[in-house]
């Protein structure tokens, strides 16, 4: 099991070239605006999150370097550019785990890459919640009133299934950005007639996600492409954070994430 002082790094943010985004022809649905899908979607489930607030968290852990390997992504052959007129900042995390169990035992940090997991039967947060259970990283920048962007590569395992693998959210506002996968294809909260990246699993890809609480608006791409755009009004002195790892399973979920950078207004 790592050190706390082996826990303990600085994030220091990359300066890679950002992969480019398009906007392609949009179909609007009740959760995010996105093409739509070829098959019947499956059946929404309740989602289990709350918005008790989750500050008081295990292990204070301060984000490493990210690798310097980058995964081979498909990317959108168009050149609008999400982050243009925002700013890079660093942020650091936390771990949320299952209360009975250390962080080595559901998360792993090596050479950048962060991994975390969750089984069937883990316990939640904290003794007596009603949630389901996580191994999350919950980052520490509370932020209001001006849009933010959490970018990163990630992978999802196979398997995987009835799980969040990232979130923009609030304790007081919900969740406008709900990324969950289900029947192995990845949907915006419990909107599932919109597919934003069928086959979701046992490859990379790259995500941008982002909310503005003056316009209301939140949206993600997926490697490059616009696939929601979701309006989500709560008012303006909300504070938002960003969370990702893997909250609630049916079986066995784990997740997969590196090159993770930060911009805001």
């Amino acid at each position: 099991m790592p050190s706390e002082a082996e826990m303990n790094k600085t994030l220091k943010i990359k300066t890679a070239f950002l992969l480019p985004a398009c906007i392609l022809p949009l179909m609007f649905f009740n959760g995010c605006a996105s093409q739509a899908p070829k098959n019947n979607p499956p059946q929404a489930t309740t989602k289990m999150e709350t918005s008790a607030p989750d500050k008081d968290t295990t292990t204070k852990t301060e984000i490493s370097s990210p690798s310097s390997d980058t995964a081979t992504i498909p990317v959108a052959t168009n050149t609008f550019n999400p982050t243009a007129g925002l700013h890079e900042y660093k942020d650091t995390y936390t771990i949320q785990q299952p209360y009975n169990l250390e962080v080595a035992d559901r998360f792993l940090e090596t050479n950048g890459e962060y991994i975390c997991w969750v089984q069937r039967g883990d316990k939640p947060l904290r003794a007596g919640s009603g949630t389901g259970p996580r191994t999350e990283m919950r980052w520490k920048t509370d932020w209001s009133k001006t849009e933010h962007m959490w970018e990163a590569d990630v992978m999802i395992e196979p398997g995987t299934d009835h799980t969040c693998v990232m979130q923009i959210k609030s304790n007081t506002g919900g969740e406008v950005i709900y990324l969950q996968v289900q029947n192995n294809n990845l949907y915006n909260d419990n909107n599932l007639n919109t597919v934003l990246l069928p086959n979701c699993t046992d490859k990379w890809f790259h995500v941008v996600s982002a909310y503005n609480p003056t316009t209301g608006v939140g949206r993600v791409w997926i490697n490059g492409e616009l696939k929601c755009t979701r309006n989500y009004t709560k008012p303006l002195d909300t504070l938002w954070y960003f969370k990702n790892g893997v909250y609630n399973t049916s079986g066995f979920s784990k997740s997969h994430y590196k090159n993770i950078r930060f911009w805001s207004e």
